[in-house]
């Protein structure tokens, strides 16, 4: 498959319904927007994309945000930091990863956040039923 080039490779994930193999790209122009412009912050978490994408706890669809009512949120509660050399637990207690997702050419991820965790949905953010349409796959 022939990579545009506005897009950076992710590497493979889970699709909408769980299934193994899709292919990950980041918005290589939004990427580069939040590096030049910040905030640092999420210049630096892009490190937790990956993990969203290819592990998560929850795959929503339906995002209820203007025009993007096909896309989807991968939501994952974040193991470990990639950039800790020795892992020492979970990066941010009592939050989950968030990286918001539309189809293309494989998948593009254009946003991602931190959002308290749901104490009752392990692995889900608070507000899911208010922020996304429905939830196509959950970890079980």
């Amino acid at each position: 498959m022939a990579v545009p080039s506005h897009q950076l490779p992710i590497g493979e994930g889970l699709g909408p319904a769980g299934e193994p193999g899709a292919s990950f790209f980041i918005d290589l122009d939004e990427l580069r927007l939040i590096e030049e412009d910040g905030p640092e912050w999420k210049y630096e978490d892009a490190r937790f994309i990956h993990e969203a994408v290819s592990l998560p706890d929850a795959i929503f669809a339906g995002l209820k945000r203007p025009g993007q009512r096909e896309s989807l949120c991968y939501s994952v509660r974040v193991a470990h930091d990639p950039d800790d050399q020795a892992p020492a637990g979970l990066p941010r207690y009592g939050q989950v990863f968030l990286a918001y997702v539309r189809a293309e050419v494989g998948f593009v991820v254009f946003d991602w956040e931190w959002r308290e965790e749901d104490p009752e949905e392990p692995g889900h953010p608070m507000g899911g039923g208010v922020d996304f349409a429905r939830r196509t796959w959950r970890r079980t």
